[in-house]
């Protein structure tokens, strides 16, 4: 049975090519109250959005491109199919910049965050803000 699509409303997600940031990062996005989920190759792929199949999956799509919400999707994708991870990580709003910045610390690249209706490139918290 295949695993279940995630939805990426409230996550934050990163694209890691080095198996040993990428368990750093989610070491300290788990510190940071997150849940994270963490996608490889095939497997990693058809749980994206945009793979769901059947009818669900069609207007899952059709909703995303609109939203312009498909080309980070398929930028995941496609770091999946060159042999990156993929960490997903659920967590509270108010905690998400400060995840964001923990993946990007942990050598995170394509770093963005989905709130409830929208989306953006996450920016890295400043020095000002708590990163610990």
């Amino acid at each position: 049975m295949a695993a279940e699509t995630i939805d990426f409303k409230n996550k934050v997600v990163a694209v890691f090519d080095d198996r040993g940031a990428a368990s750093r990062a989610q070491a300290a996005a788990t510190g940071l109250g997150g849940s994270v989920t963490v996608l490889e190759g095939e497997e990693g792929k058809a749980r994206l959005p945009q793979n769901a199949e059947g009818v669900k999956g069609a207007l899952k799509t059709v909703a995303m491109t609109f939203g312009d919400e498909i080309r980070v999707l398929e930028g995941l994708d496609e770091a999946l199919t060159e042999g990156a991870q993929v960490l997903v990580v659920e967590v509270a709003e108010a905690n998400a910049d400060q995840v964001a910045a923990k993946l990007d610390q942990n050598q995170g690249r394509f770093v963005w965050s989905f709130g409830e209706w929208t989306f953006k490139p996450a920016t890295p918290a400043t020095d000002d803000q708590d990163t610990a």
